[in-house]
């Protein structure tokens, strides 16, 4: 991976876990919107037991874990710390 960069203003930071059929992992970090946050975090991954648990244990097979987070370098990690994790009761500070 390259060097931290810092998203912009109104941007989240997100770490994406891609699982393949083989078991080989690819992270990539990203700056998005909040729509993204909501769609790819919220809705397809925050209620997924292999997302959340992520890093605790293997999980064989094939999926990808979107992490969304709200502070400058919460994405230095794979998985968030849970208290900077995007939610709809997110504030900004």
């Amino acid at each position: 991976m390259g060097q931290p960069s810092q998203c912009s203003h109104g941007s989240y930071c997100m770490t994406d876990v891609v699982q393949g059929s083989d078991d080989s992992v690819a992270i990539y970090k990203r700056c998005v919107d909040e729509l993204t946050c909501r769609n790819e975090w919220l809705t397809m991954s925050s209620d997924q037991d292999r997302c959340v648990r992520y890093g605790e244990g293997a999980v064989p097979g094939q999926y990808k874990c979107h992490y969304c987070c709200t502070v400058d370098g919460c994405n230095s990690k794979i998985v968030p710390e849970a208290k900077y994790l995007y939610s709809t009761f997110t504030i900004d500070i």
